[in-house]
């Protein structure tokens, strides 16, 4: 991967975080859309040796933190997910209709 195409792709974003253990990132996370109604998280990633102990779900909830301030009412946010990862996502509100790939919810963000 060109890390320099990365580090543009996480400073042009709309918002992103990541989870450091010592001084390795073991998680990220990413929003990109237009910032007003389009929402689409993307780049969700847990490093396999961190998945299953809650970095995931601590990403999750950094992201909706964000969503929960800067989303207006019924903005659309949206994700690809692979099936293991469809679990999680779940448990955050977000559906998948009928065969499709992608996952979506509507604001508002309840706490």
């Amino acid at each position: 991967m060109n890390f320099s195409v990365a580090e543009k792709e996480v400073h042009q974003s709309t918002y992103a975080t990541a989870v450091s253990y010592g001084d390795k990132v073991i998680g990220m996370a990413r929003i990109v859309g237009d910032g007003v109604m389009y929402f689409y998280i993307q780049d969700f990633v847990v490093h396999p040796l961190h998945q299953g102990m809650g970095v995931g779900k601590l990403l999750m909830n950094q992201l909706f933190y964000y969503l929960k301030e800067y989303a207006p009412t019924q903005a659309f946010i949206g994700l690809f997910a692979t099936e293991e990862g469809s679990h999680l996502y779940k448990q955050f509100g977000f559906e998948q209709p009928g065969d499709m790939n992608g996952m979506f919810r509507l604001t508002p963000i309840e706490s």
